[in-house]
């Protein structure tokens, strides 16, 4: 019940949907997230009652519908030659001793606005209309039943699925191998960031993939060599290990398994400020934030952010924002993928649904 009204007042319109995270993410109090509550009801009681239908679109959807698209070269292209900072990137990346980046939205893009619209996608062709809601909701019961069993929330694509097929009565089977090949034929590699991985693994630095996220490794690891990122050292998936970057549990094992010690510079790379920035400078890494919704106004630019923290920096096995209880109430944020919106807590960098 506690899901399905959930959804009905916070998921059913994407303008209602972003206004209220961007301010509920920003309560620390239990007044604050009282409030937050209240300004939810407020703005669907302006919607449903008052009529202001703006309300249905994203705060930022004027914006994109009149961006100039580059009809020269790629958008992708003209973004990377837009983007500032590449050779302070680069110097942050040779000075570090090892190199983690994101998959979604930091080496590998997909053409949507919101990663769940590759949702949208498979419903039609399904002829499911309601598939991303069935989609999300799915997902985060999955995770509430793994943490339950396991945990914690780092759920498998067959659980995901296991419950789809129940729902809507596609066989799991037929229904990961559609939606494996949607994003297959999606994804394409930041042209950006391939120069820079490509630069970091030319020059011997020791290069790691560290990514929350509940497709299976080995189909994450053919999106990769798909788009030509190779060379990596290892890869570093939350439902493999069953630790996530939204606790930052991933990141200290990254530094196990890599043998590093204090003192040794590590610099992970990733577009969500809550998992990719907050969680990895509590763990000890150098940060570089890519922020694909903060293009400045005239440009489809990604904005650089680079924050630093030295290795010896307090270690905190909690995250601030997404604590797990003993009945647990809050699920972390889903940050490189597909994913559903967490009622209690989402941490997600500005425009980006789910990373």
């Amino acid at each position: 019940m506690r899901i399905r009204l959930y959804h009905l007042l916070v998921n059913s319109h994407a303008g209602i949907r972003q206004r209220y995270h961007a301010y509920h993410d920003r309560q620390k109090t239990a007044a604050g997230r009282l409030s937050s509550w209240l300004y939810l009801l407020w703005l669907n009681l302006c919607y449903y009652i008052f009529r202001q239908k703006d309300l249905d679109l994203p705060p930022e959807a004027a914006y994109y519908e009149e961006k100039e698209v580059p009809v020269e070269i790629s958008e992708s292209e003209a973004s990377a030659r837009a983007l500032p900072g590449k050779e302070e990137i680069l110097q942050k990346v040779m000075a570090a001793d090892l190199v983690s980046f994101d998959i979604f939205d930091t080496l590998i893009f997909r053409p949507f606005s919101a990663p769940t619209d590759l949702f949208r996608l498979f419903g039609t062709a399904f002829g499911i209309m309601d598939f991303p809601r069935i989609r999300a909701e799915m997902e985060y019961t999955a995770r509430l039943d793994h943490y339950k069993t396991y945990g914690n929330y780092e759920v498998s694509f067959e659980e995901i699925w296991d419950r789809i097929e129940k729902q809507v009565g596609v066989p799991a089977k037929e229904g990961m191998a559609a939606e494996t090949a949607l994003e297959m034929e999606m994804c394409f590699a930041n042209p950006f960031m391939k120069e820079i991985f490509d630069k970091a693994v030319a020059a011997g630095k020791r290069v790691v993939i560290t990514s929350d996220m509940y497709l299976p490794k080995a189909f994450l690891e053919q999106i990769l060599a798909k788009n030509g990122f190779t060379g990596y050292e290892r890869f570093f998936l939350s439902n493999v290990y069953g630790k996530s970057k939204s606790d930052g549990s991933l990141y200290d094992l990254v530094k196990e398994e890599t043998g590093m010690t204090e003192g040794q510079a590590l610099l992970h790379i990733g577009d969500n400020e809550a998992s990719d920035i907050r969680q990895a400078q509590k763990h000890g890494f150098q940060t570089i934030r890519l922020s694909p919704s903060a293009a400045p106004t005239g440009g489809s630019s990604t904005t650089i952010c680079i924050t630093e923290v030295s290795f010896t920096a307090r270690i905190t096995n909690t995250a601030s924002s997404t604590a797990v209880s003993s009945s647990p109430a809050t699920v972390p944020s889903f940050t490189d993928g597909p994913g559903p919106t967490d009622p209690a807590d989402w941490s997600s960098c500005p425009g980006t649904a789910i990373s």
